[in-house]
């Protein structure tokens, strides 16, 4: 019942540019060396309502040091939080609804299955190749704790909202939307981003946002697990050399206004700027492992990235957005001008919400509080 501080080798890595060649160096040889991972059973009905009751109580383990360490550094890692049974069936209930939305294939395998690698360089090159095509990299489906009660039972949980409100500083939060992202064997990493920023994707005003990352199963800097970034600061005032309060790392909004940045966020353009003013910043990459369980939970003007899925299986995991109650639907943009892609998820998410209205629709329900 602790929070996790640090990396998964025991300490923040040192550079970027050591965490690139750390994960290239980890590049599987050969489609032989894909190690397999086995996912956990699914328990029985009567155990499964056991632990949707055991979400009823709070969690204990989180601290008002976690707290402080949020607010300035903007993400936490928590152990323990969530019943690996409830997780593993939410995995399974997902992957079932998504395979018959698309006439029977499995979604949460690749579109197309690669031959084995003979071994060579240039053929396993070419294997490597096959299994990065943007076709069988990624999907996700979303809104999924509307139609499926184990889904709902952990994202709109007294649990969950009692830690997203402690963070927060609220009485209540709402949920924006749920999001299930599998990524399959050879996709590649993510850009470093903001879930929002000065651009405006999301429809909620102010900064009392986070998203809430469930991994569902073992998630592992080789396959797929957030990284974060986390300045020389923050550390020297958590190891006691400082006192006083941590600088926070850059956001969007600061990355934003400096000389140079690219306006297009989805682009290696931005990515490579982003990371560049992160370790100017003093700003280092964090990483950790997952157990299934775990959680992590960030505010959505922190930047983040995910490495690449080095394993030989699917990295699945479920991303749901919680923002504090009385939130309005933000004035900054224009509903005329805006793309189509952002204009449909404002509807979806906040739908008939007019801008500078109170976003409190039958899809933004208040999560309960534990007892």
């Amino acid at each position: 019942m602790a929070s996790l501080a640090a990396s998964s080798d025991g300490q923040v890595g040192t550079t970027w540019a050591t965490l690139n060649a750390r994960v290239r160096s980890r590049r599987p040889q050969s489609f032989e060396s894909l190690g397999s991972q086995p996912y956990r059973e699914v328990p029985s009905e009567e155990i499964l309502q056991q632990e949707i009751l055991e979400l009823r109580k709070p969690y204990e383990g989180l601290t008002p040091a976690d707290v402080r360490d949020f607010q300035t550094r903007r993400y936490l890692r928590l152990r323990n939080v969530l019943p690996p049974g409830l997780l593993s069936a939410a995995r399974e209930r997902i992957i079932r609804m998504a395979t018959k939305a698309t006439g029977g294939r499995n979604v949460s395998l690749p579109a197309k299955t690669p031959r084995q690698s003979n071994g060579t360089a240039d053929d396993t090159e070419r294997w490597w190749n096959e299994v990065s095509e943007p076709t069988t990299r990624s999907w996700n489906i979303q809104m999924m704790w509307a139609v499926d009660p184990v889904v709902r039972a952990i994202v709109l949980s007294p649990r969950i909202g009692d830690i997203v409100c402690k963070l927060l500083d609220c009485d209540n939060v709402r949920m924006y939307h749920d999001n299930f992202l599998s990524r399959v064997p050879g996709s590649k990493r993510t850009l470093w981003h903001c879930d929002d920023g000065p651009n405006g994707y999301m429809a909620l005003s102010g900064r009392k946002v986070v998203t809430v990352w469930f991994p569902l199963h073992r998630t592992t800097p080789e396959n797929g697990a957030l990284v974060f970034p986390r300045s020389d600061d923050e550390e020297k005032v958590a190891n006691g050399e400082v006192r006083g309060v941590a600088k926070r790392s850059l956001d969007s909004w600061d990355v934003a206004k400096l000389d140079g940045c690219p306006k297009e966020e989805q682009s290696d353009e931005y990515d490579e700027f982003c990371a560049s003013a992160l370790e100017s910043s003093g700003a280092r990459p964090d990483t950790w492992t997952y157990e299934l369980g775990d959680l992590s939970i960030h505010a959505t003007d922190c930047f983040h990235s995910a490495g690449p899925n080095l394993s030989g299986n699917v990295r699945n995991i479920i991303a749901a957005t919680y923002f504090s109650d009385k939130t309005t639907m933000r004035t900054d943009k224009c509903l005329e001008t805006m793309s189509k892609g952002q204009l449909c998820d404002w509807k979806k998410f906040a739908p008939g919400v007019q801008p500078g209205e109170e976003v409190c629709t039958k899809f933004n329900p208040v999560l309960p509080h534990s007892p």
